[in-house]
């Protein structure tokens, strides 16, 4: 089970228009088969949350997001819900199981199940979305954070809440962003730093891991011991980092020097 995610659903006959103006992925590329990722960003075009989304309904749409962000994120949105005809809830009787498999659904499709829902996310791997909990498997979670981190991908946690934009976690690479949707909340911010190439800081992925590994919201620093940026994702073997660098470089965990290189490269 993996248990850092959390659910939120929105209902209603605005649900989906609601939500479009909130996120950075476009949900009108959703059907009863397709599953996006996304963020919700603030004013400033930093993410509060970031999230995997299925259409449950015609009128109905499922977040799974860090556990610890969902009330969060209802929260902002209930400031902004008011007028619509939609609400919001906190599912807090769904888990998240992460399971590999044999290949029977396309990249980020999903499939109902009885009570389930089945995420396909790619190499094998498959999220299930039920009221069913299993016992935690270490095992699971330390191999499910490892095929993320070497995928480039990571969530946004209550440690890097409200302090990146999308790009940084390089989520215009992962289709995370629409560049042709309509207007949303922060996307001013996103749009400029895509077209007019002034992103600062850029996601990372270290070739080699220190004892104990680190933790995400540690500030990271190059050998000569300024600060470089941010863990935002870390395994036992692994980790993922939003740095102030362009190239590849070396950099200082526990007090092991550590080359990290573009995700993108």
């Amino acid at each position: 089970m993996l248990e850092e995610f959390g659910f939120l659903s929105i209902r209603g006959r605005d649900a989906i228009k609601f939500l479009q103006g909130y996120t950075t992925c476009d949900l009108d590329d959703l059907d009863d088969q397709v599953s996006l990722k996304g963020a919700i960003c603030n004013i400033q075009g930093r993410m509060l949350a970031s999230f995997r989304v299925i259409r449950t309904a015609e009128d109905a749409l499922m977040l799974r997001m860090h556990r610890d962000l969902v009330v969060p994120t209802l929260d902002f949105l209930t400031k902004y819900i008011v007028f619509s005809k939609a609400t919001m809830t906190n599912e807090c009787d769904l888990h998240c199981i992460g399971a590999w498999q044999a290949e029977t659904l396309p990249v980020d499709h999903f499939t109902h199940a009885e009570k389930d829902y089945i995420v396909s996310c790619g190499n094998g791997r498959f999220e299930r979305w039920t009221p069913e909990p299993e016992p935690i498997d270490a095992t699971i979670v330390e191999r499910w954070l490892d095929a993320d981190i070497n995928n480039g991908l990571a969530w946004v946690s209550p440690a890097t809440s409200e302090t990146f934009l999308p790009q940084m976690f390089n989520y215009h690479n992962v289709d995370a962003i629409s560049f042709s949707k309509g207007c949303y909340l922060g996307q001013e911010i996103v749009a400029r730093a895509q077209y007019k190439g002034d992103l600062k800081r850029r996601l990372f992925r270290a070739e080699g891991l220190a004892t104990p590994p680190p933790l995400p919201g540690e500030s990271l620093n190059n050998i000569e011991g300024r600060t470089l940026g941010t863990i935002i994702a870390a395994s036992s073997t692994q980790f993922l980092a939003v740095l102030s660098a362009r190239e590849p470089t070396d950099v200082l965990i526990n007090g092991t020097q550590i080359n990290v290189r573009p995700v993108d490269d």
